[in-house]
């Protein structure tokens, strides 16, 4: 770049941050990463006699909190809750159109059966041969499980599949996920050696929380390349 449209550049970005002129030194951070986010709600020690199995109820309240600190919203719930959560969102959100994934769980849950009952159009991915782009663009609300998720940061681990397009957890703007707790691992590093011991899938994404994107002057945007709100709901139910 020319030096001195290196430097009107430069002089226009300072100017949108309220500057008077460029920062001839690097500024010296007090934290890193985004201010306000608590990076773990791990304990700097664990107990000696903690492991995944015993301590689900541990897994799970971090993993709410986790979540709710990066915008999100988590909860340990009852099956005969889902009723009133499903309603609960369709109604806040004012939702008409719904994508689930083709699941087990969703189907013992009676996901399904739920929403049908609410007069939603709902589609369902993995029982047409032909993903239609327009009922796609069309849903307002996607619901998943997950094949893992992650209490320290958050994160749900989904692996793409014929019957779990990532799509659905990707274009509505309100992702609803429910994930049984036997899923539920500490750490990124446990969920990494179980994919290790099995054949890698091709797509294994890591979602955590509503998407946000910020631009070269720093203003950070929710929901601009995905959800802008995340639930997740997780269950004894498997």
């Amino acid at each position: 770049m020319d030096q001195t449209v290196e430097s009107e550049f430069l002089q226009n970005v300072a100017q949108r941050l309220g500057r008077n002129e460029p920062l001839r030194a690097t500024p010296k951070r007090i934290s890193l990463g985004a201010q306000g986010l608590t990076h773990s709600h791990l304990p700097e020690s664990l107990s000696e006699s903690y492991t995944e199995e015993t301590d689900v109820a541990f897994n799970a309240a971090v993993f709410c909190l986790s979540l709710e600190n990066v915008g999100g919203q988590a909860k340990v719930i009852a099956r005969n809750e889902i009723p009133a959560i499903l309603s609960d969102i369709v109604t806040r959100h004012q939702i008409h159109s719904v994508m689930q994934w083709k699941d087990a769980l969703l189907e013992h849950l009676e996901i399904p059966s739920l929403l049908h009952d609410r007069g939603l159009d709902v589609y369902t991915w993995g029982e047409e041969s032909v993903v239609s782009k327009t009922r796609i663009e069309k849903a307002q609300l996607g619901i998943t499980s997950a094949n893992y998720a992650i209490a320290e940061t958050g994160s749900l681990v989904v692996i793409g599949n014929h019957d779990q397009g990532r799509s659905v957890s990707l274009l509505p703007s309100v992702h609803v996920a429910f994930v049984p707790l036997t899923r539920l691992y500490l750490r990124a590093q446990s969920v990494l050696q179980e994919l290790q011991q099995q054949r890698m899938p091709a797509s294994v994404n890591f979602i955590t929380g509503p998407s946000r994107t910020s631009d070269i002057e720093m203003d950070s945007t929710i929901g601009v390349h995905g959800p802008k709100y995340v639930y997740v709901f997780l269950t004894d139910e498997t």
